[in-house]
C-alpha cells in the first residue's frame, strides 16, 4: 500500500501578500461609478451617484422596510407549509390508491413541460401582481 504525501507550504514568492488587493475592483468599480454619475455619462434616473444610493438605503432601512421584509418571510413560510402539506397529501394519496395516480398522472405531465418563467403572465392576471 502506498502513502500519499501532502505538502502543506505553498510555493510562490516570499513575503508577497494580498493583504488589500481583493479590495481593489470593488473600488475602483465604485470610482468609475463615481465619475460617471459626477460627469452625467447617463441621465440621474439610469445612473445615480453612489451617495443618493446608500442615502435611499439608509431611509430604507430605518423606515418599515425589515417590517415589510418579516410579513414576506411569513407568506413565504406559510406558502412553504401549505405546499409540503398539499404534497405529502397528495403523494399518499397517489400512493395508496393507483387508479387516483393514474388519473391524476397524464395532467402532471402535462402542466410539468411548461416552463416556470411562462406561468408568471398567468399568474400576474389571476393573482392581480
Amino acid at each position: 500500500m502506498s502513502q500519499m504525501i501532502l505538502r502543506t507550504d505553498a510555493p510562490g514568492r516570499p513575503g508577497f501578500r494580498l493583504n488589500g488587493w481583493p479590495w481593489l475592483l470593488p473600488a475602483l468599480l465604485l470610482l468609475l461609478w463615481y465619475i460617471a454619475a459626477r460627469e452625467r455619462w447617463m441621465p440621474e434616473q439610469i445612473l445615480p451617484a453612489p451617495s443618493v444610493v446608500a442615502d435611499t438605503a439608509l431611509s430604507l432601512l430605518s423606515g418599515d422596510l425589515l417590517a415589510q421584509w418579516g410579513f414576506s418571510l411569513q407568506h413565504l413560510a406559510l406558502g412553504l407549509l401549505l405546499g409540503a402539506i398539499a404534497g405529502t397529501l397528495l403523494g399518499a394519496l397517489f400512493g395508496l390508491v393507483p387508479a387516483a395516480a393514474q388519473r391524476v398522472e397524464p395532467l402532471f405531465y402535462a402542466l410539468a413541460q411548461i416552463p416556470t418563467l411562462g406561468w408568471i403572465p398567468l399568474f400576474m392576471v389571476l393573482f392581480g401582481i
